[in-house]
């Protein structure tokens, strides 16, 4: 991680906190539609979603890229192992895959990605 990390990070959470749950998919680095267009993502399909006002959805790394450009890890200064472990479902700690697969609402789902992203900076990357 770099100096510039921790910051960068709580910004992109503080965009997903406050953004339509809607909009963050994390299977999914970025993707746009037609407005109020259903939206299926075959890892997803357990909760239906339409597309947002905004017509847009992203996981955390296209939110990264879009606040701060350059790529996802980039963006955030964070070498390969610690953007796979942020950025990729399956590369987080098992606890927050659990409570991922068991969440049943988009804000539940949110959440603990948003729970996610502050253990990550909590170990320094580490986890």
């Amino acid at each position: 991680m770099q100096p510039y990390t921790e910051e960068r990070l709580r910004k992109v959470m503080e965009r997903i906190r406050t953004n339509d749950p809607a909009r963050f998919v994390m299977t999914e680095w970025e993707d746009s539609g037609e407005p109020g267009t259903e939206y299926q993502i075959a890892s997803e399909w357990d909760l239906p979603r339409l597309f947002p006002p905004c017509g847009a959805v992203m996981c955390i790394g296209g939110e990264a890229q879009v606040l701060f450009h350059g790529t996802r890890a980039s963006a955030l200064g964070l070498d390969v192992d610690e953007a796979q472990r942020l950025f990729e479902l399956h590369g987080w700690p098992e606890q927050f895959q659990e409570r991922w697969d068991s969440a049943d609402t988009l804000e539940k789902r949110r959440d603990v990605a948003l729970a996610r992203c502050e253990h990550f900076l909590q170990t320094k990357g580490a986890e």
